[in-house]
Parts: structure tokens; sequence; C-alpha cells
């Protein structure tokens, strides 16, 4: 499962133009590599480029957690007076693009930049959510068909979370409220998709 998800980021990542995926604490990365960060201030970070073997970066005391899977990452730890983000910043190499975790913490990108001077910098979502969204938006349409529209209003504010820039979801989660008739959570679910949508995006709007 991990190693066929694996390909397809890095199809994704050669279709957006990014040479090396970031991803720490977040919902990303248990989905990619099996394994949760814990939401500590201490650089856990799973590196993928698009070419080469993938590297999960751990504290030396958290590496008893990590289940490790051959094919889809090399385990490597750092321990308390190592430069964890020098370490990083070393299996990142020189890349051009490089795509960082939505939810990682800020710290980190900025220790990062200093790193990577040459390298900028997208938001890991560009990679991940259109991967994710398939069977996100597979189960929602199983609740919806299986008449569990709350179930799938669930599913749906929680991807608000996880992607809150991604305007399918808010259009999904505005036609599940608007079948309940609550017209003015429908309301705000629509506006925020017409404001992340991308000027010059084709996008098709229908309130029946």
């Amino acid at each position: 499962m991990f190693a066929e998800r694996l390909e397809r980021v890095r199809v994704a990542m050669g279709e957006r133009g990014v040479d090396v995926l970031l991803l720490s604490a977040g919902a990303d990365l248990p989905w990619l590599c099996g394994y949760e960060a814990m939401p500590l201030e201490r650089l856990t970070l799973l590196v993928v480029p698009r070419e080469g073997d993938a590297h999960l970066l751990v504290p030396h005391l958290e590496a008893p957690r990590v289940v490790e899977r051959p094919g889809v990452f090399e385990l490597v730890t750092w321990r308390d007076g190592e430069d964890a983000v020098a370490l990083a910043a070393g299996l990142v190499g020189s890349v051009d693009t490089a795509a960082f975790g939505d939810q990682a913490w800020a710290g980190f990108l900025v220790d990062l930049l200093a790193e990577l001077p040459g390298t900028g910098f997208a938001r890991a979502s560009v990679v991940t959510a259109p991967l994710r969204m398939v069977k996100d938006a597979a189960e929602v349409e199983a609740l919806r068909r299986a008449a569990k529209p709350d179930a799938a209003i669930e599913v749906l504010e929680s991807l608000t979370k996880t992607y809150p820039t991604m305007p399918a979801v808010f259009s999904a989660l505005g036609d599940l409220r608007r079948q309940q008739e609550h017209y003015a959570e429908a309301i705000a679910a629509y506006d925020n998709a017409i404001e992340y949508t991308e000027e010059g995006a084709q996008s098709e709007w229908f309130l029946l």
C-alpha cells in the first residue's frame, strides 16, 4: 500500500515540478509512510526525492516507535547535540523546488530556508491533496449513497482542517449542507470555495 502511494506521489511530483517532498507532523506523513510524528518541537521529517531513496529522519529516542518499511523509506536518527536541520538539509541536497508539509512546525521551515537558500518552497498539499482526495471523495460518496449525510459532513469538516484552502472540499460540503436545507452553512462553505479558487481556474457553480 505505502509503496504504491509513494509511486503515485512521485508521479505527481514530476507533474508539478517538485524535486523533493518534505513531510513532518500532520496527516500526510502517516498516510504516506505509516508513521505518525509526535507533536513535539523535535524534528521528524520524511524526505522523498523525486528520484532515489526516501529517508525518515527521527529523534533517536523515538526510533523504537517506527515500523521500518524497506522499499518505502530508510530510517535515519539524530541524537541530542546534533543539528537535525542540517542533517535534513543534507538529505534534501541541492534542489530547485521542495514541497513542505502544510501542518509542520513553521520553525522547521524557517531553519530549512536558511540551510537551503537556493531552494524554492511550496505546500506539500499541491502534491498530496489530489491523491488523498480520490479516497476521501469515494468515502464521502459512499456515505451519501448510504443515506448518512451527517457522517459525510463529518468527513468533509475534517478535510477542511487538513486542506483548509482546497475549493473542492468546501464545494462538496456546501452541496451537502444545501441538501439538508442548512442554507446559511451552505453559503459559508460556497464562499470559502470561491475564495480559494485560483483566478482563471475553470469552475462551474450551480445552485438548484
